[in-house]
C-alpha cells in the first residue's frame, strides 16, 4: 500500500467519527429534542444536525477551495502596495502527498484559530452563549444539572466552534496555498551597496496577519472551558472529556475538504499563482558561504 494511501485512509478513520458523533448527539436529545434554539428559530435536534453536521461539512470543502481563490489575489494586491520593492517570485516544489507531519501541524494551527476566532466573537457581543440555549437545555443543563455559564454546555460550546471552523479552515486556506505553490519574494541590495536583503515565503507575510487569533486569546479560551469543570464541578469527569474530545472532534470535519484542497493544488492552483512569475533559483548553502 502506497504510503499516501496509507495515510489517507488513516484521516478518513479519524474523520469518521467526527461525522457520526455529532449525529448520534443530535437525536439523542430526549425530552429536549423539540425546544426552540433562539438563535435558529429550530428545535434543537435540527438545530444540532444543520450547525454541527451540514454546516461545516457542506462549506468547508467550498471554503477551502473558494478562498485562496479570492483572496490569494488580494493579499498579493495589499502586500505590493506595502512590500512594493520586492520582486515576487516562485519556487518550484513538487506537490507533497498527504504528509502527515504536516496535517498535524495545520490540524494544531486550525483548532487554535477556530477557538481564536470563537472567543472574538464572543467578545464582541454580537451573539452570546445564550442565545444558543433552548428552553429545555436552560431547565435540564442549569436548573437540574448545575452549570452557572452557557457557553460551557458542551453543545453549546462545540456548535460554536463548529460554525467558526469554516471560517478558519477557509482563512487559513490561503496561507497554505502561497507556501504550497512556493511563492516567495525578496529585496536585493543594488550592486556594490552593502545592505541587509531578504528572501522569504510569501505565506509567512500572511501569518503574521491572522496568528494573533490563534494564540494566547486561543488557549486561554479553551483552557478556561476546561478548568470552569475542573475548579466549579471537579467531580464532573464525563464533561471534562466530552467537551475536550468533542473539540478536537470538530476539526477532523476539515478532512474531506483538506483532501479536495490537495487535488486543487496539483491540478490548479499552481499554474494560476506562479503565472507571470519568474521561478526563482534554489539557493545552496555553499553558494551563500563567503570565501
Amino acid at each position: 500500500m502506497k504510503k499516501s494511501t496509507r495515510n489517507t485512509i488513516i484521516l478518513l478513520a479519524l474523520y469518521v467519527p467526527a461525522l457520526l458523533l455529532p449525529i448520534f448527539l443530535a437525536f439523542n436529545q430526549g425530552s429536549k429534542a423539540s425546544s426552540i434554539v433562539p438563535i435558529s428559530q429550530l428545535e434543537l435536534q435540527y438545530h444540532l444536525l444543520i450547525f454541527n453536521v451540514i454546516f461545516p461539512n457542506i462549506l468547508c470543502p467550498i471554503l477551502i477551495i473558494v478562498f485562496p481563490l479570492i483572496f490569494v489575489p488580494l493579499f498579493m494586491l495589499i502586500k505590493n502596495k506595502i512590500w512594493y520593492k520586492y520582486t515576487n517570485t516562485y519556487i518550484e516544489i513538487p506537490v507533497q502527498p498527504i504528509n502527515l507531519k504536516r496535517f498535524a501541524k495545520r490540524f494544531i494551527y486550525l483548532f487554535l484559530l477556530t477557538m481564536g476566532l470563537s472567543a472574538t466573537l464572543l467578545n464582541t457581543n454580537l451573539i452570546s452563549a445564550d442565545s444558543f440555549l433552548s428552553p429545555a437545555q436552560a431547565n435540564y443543563w442549569i436548573t437540574q444539572v448545575g452549570i452557572t455559564d452557557p457557553l460551557y454546555i458542551t453543545d453549546i460550546f462545540t456548535t460554536i466552534a463548529s460554525i467558526m471552523l469554516v471560517f478558519a479552515v477557509g482563512l487559513l486556506a490561503v496561507g497554505w496555498a502561497l507556501q504550497d505553490c512556493g511563492l516567495m519574494h525578496y529585496i536585493l541590495p543594488k550592486k556594490g551597496e552593502k545592505k541587509l536583503y531578504e528572501i522569504e515565503p510569501i505565506y509567512r507575510k500572511y501569518q503574521n496577519i491572522i496568528k494573533g487569533y490563534a494564540g494566547i486569546s486561543a488557549i486561554i479560551y479553551f483552557l478556561t472551558a476546561i478548568l470552569y469543570y475542573v475548579l466549579e464541578r471537579p467531580g464532573d469527569i464525563a464533561n471534562i472529556i466530552t467537551i475536550i474530545t468533542q473539540s478536537f472532534l470538530v476539526i477532523f470535519l476539515m478532512v474531506p475538504g483538506y483532501l479536495l484542497y490537495l487535488q486543487f493544488i496539483k491540478s490548479f492552483y499552481k499554474d494560476k499563482m506562479s503565472k507571470n512569475k519568474t521561478e526563482l533559483k534554489i539557493i545552496t548553502e555553499d553558494e551563500i558561504k563567503t570565501s
